[in-house]
């Protein structure tokens, strides 16, 4: 069996473990700050590393699922800071999987939320209500309640989303 990784990037991003035991993990994106310039953090590679290394041991199968930013932020009318920072972010996350040989493949917003129904921050939570979880938060928490503690808090959206991307990863292979 194989160890499914998603990634929902981005310095507020995060990172899912779909082991083969069924246990679950969730981190968020390691962050270092910037001395200088308009983007004030990056992500750490070293600690990146690590995560990936502590979750998927090398004499173990894994696949990575990543969203792909260019289709998830194109034609948005996104601000040019977001996209240079979503770009180093997407750099990093690629470099670090190919030295570590570990396969990443890249996935549209639309094909892995067209599994679930849904189509966007935005439009999944327009009329939420303040306090009230994002949709995808609530699905990923009744896909893995063992995940509950670890989506606790409306800005736990990103591991949600990681989370799904998991699990859209493990529907691919599996299927």
């Amino acid at each position: 069996m194989v160890t499914v990784v998603g990634i929902d990037p981005g310095l507020s991003g995060a990172l899912a473990f779909i082991h083969v035991s069924g246990e679950v993990a969730l981190e968020d994106i390691p962050v270092i700050a910037i001395a200088s310039g308009a983007v004030r953090r990056r992500v750490d590679g070293a600690l990146l590393k690590a995560m990936l290394l502590r979750h998927c041991p090398p004499a173990e199968p894994v696949r990575i699922f990543c969203e792909d930013i260019a289709v998830a932020m194109g034609g948005q009318g996104s601000a040019a800071m977001t996209m240079v920072s979503l770009g180093r972010t997407l750099g990093a996350i690629e470099g670090v999987t190919d030295a570590l040989r570990m396969p990443l493949r890249l996935v549209a917003p639309k094909e892995w939320k067209g599994l679930y129904g849904l189509k966007g921050k935005s439009k999944d939570d327009a009329g939420r209500g303040k306090g009230e979880l994002p949709k995808a938060m609530l699905l990923a928490r009744r896909l893995y309640p063992q995940a509950i503690p670890m989506l606790e808090r409306v800005k736990d959206a990103d591991r949600a989303e990681a989370l799904l991307i998991a699990h859209f990863g493990k529907r691919m292979i599996l299927e």
